[in-house]
Parts: structure tokens; sequence; C-alpha cells
């Protein structure tokens, strides 16, 4: 099982955010009873694997230390709005969630199929070959996960990559589910949020982006030795 230390010192390192900010936010995050509590020591809570993609969504999400829990009920909390996993990326985690998920659920999902391997088996089926998620840079696909903000929006996109024998790359297939909050109205049907209206929130956006090698770092520390 994974303590709190190991899982901010395992996002600061694959993040490159310094450990005593990740500290912060899971600080942050705690006293919003976001994580699983715990005493100290031997007795210290462990951590789970929605643990993790809260503190990761955390402190890939906000813009300040002070905001570590606005990303996690806002963006977090948004529901599917267009793209399938069968369509994105077809590896059991995410093939078993719900059409009706949010995009912690992924992130959770993504980080159980991280740990259980079948992210990298599948990786290995596409290639042929054994592949390096975290430190190879000619791999059957790319994901990148963004969190995207003043909106509550977020995105996993999957980039396919084809290779020539030189190493060259030939081509590539960009598919993604996106997230959007959303309401329900009379009658049960769904309607969602509208885009934001730069008079009130200016027209300056952000995206935080973290890809398939802080997914994969993650998911080892998760399996354990």
């Amino acid at each position: 099982m994974v303590s709190s230390t190991q899982l901010s010192e395992c996002i600061a390192r694959a993040t490159g955010v310094p450990e005593a900010t990740v500290l912060l936010h899971m600080r942050n995050v705690r006293e919003a009873g976001i994580l699983t509590q715990g005493g100290r020591g031997r007795s210290a809570a462990r951590m789970t694997t929605r643990d993790a993609a809260n503190l990761l969504i955390a402190v890939a999400g906000a813009s300040a230390v002070k905001d570590s829990v606005v990303p996690i009920h806002r963006q977090a909390q948004t529901w599917v709005r267009e793209g399938t996993w069968e369509e994105t990326l077809a590896v059991p985690e995410l093939l078993a969630l719900p059409a009706d998920h949010r995009f912690a659920d992924a992130v959770v999902a993504l980080l159980n199929s991280a740990a259980s391997g079948s992210l990298e088996a599948l990786a290995i089926e596409i290639q042929g070959s054994p592949v390096d998620l975290i430190d190879d840079l000619r791999i059957p696909f790319w994901i990148k996960t963004t969190i995207a903000e003043p909106e509550s929006t977020a995105f996993i996109e999957v980039i396919a990559l084809d290779f020539n024998e030189d190493g060259e790359l030939i081509n590539e297939e960009r598919r993604r589910v996106l997230y959007g909050g959303r309401k329900k109205l009379p009658g049960g049907n769904l309607e969602f949020d509208p885009p934001l209206d730069t008079e009130l929130h200016g027209d300056l956006r952000h995206e935080h982006t973290f890809t398939h090698r802080t997914i994969q770092m993650i998911g080892n520390l998760l399996r354990g030795p």
C-alpha cells in the first residue's frame, strides 16, 4: 500500500512541481475531507487510486496552491460530453466505465490501467515489441490529459502514432473524450454549459496538461514492488 508521502513524492517527480508545493496541495485536500484520513507512522492512512487521482487533479489543475480543491470540485466532476472510450483507448478499466461517468472516474480508471499493466499491454500489443511508457518516445500512442480553466471543462486525448522502419513519424490520429458541466432540463433532457462570457471573464484561458508518463509513474507506485 502507498503512503501519502510516497504519493506526493511520486507526483512531484512526475509533474516537476516542487515536492513542498505538492505537500501543500495534499494538506489542503486532506483538510477538505477529500483524501483518506489516518494517523501517523504505521497507522498512517494508505492512499487509494481515488486519492491519487484527486491529488493529481489538484496539483495539475489549480493555478494557485490556495485553490487546491477547486479543480476537484469543478473540472473533476464534469460529465462526458463527447466521445467514447471504445473509440479512444480500449483498455478494460476505461471500457468498464458507465457511459454516464465523470472526468475524475476516467482519471481513476487510467491510473488503474497503469497499475494493472493493461495500459502497457495494449501498447505492446499494438507495437509488437516491449514498450516503456515512461521513457520511450517512439510509442504507439500518447495520452494527454487536460484540465481547462476558467471553464469547467476537461478532456483526455489519445494520439495514435505510426512510425516507419527508420523511426520517422509518418501519421498520427487524434481522438478524445471531452467532459463538461451540465444541468437537467424539464423532461430529463440535458443542457451543457454555454461558453463563458468574455466580457465577464476576460479572454485568457489556461490549459494544464499531463501525459501518460505521469499516469504510468503513479500506476507503477500503486502497483508496488
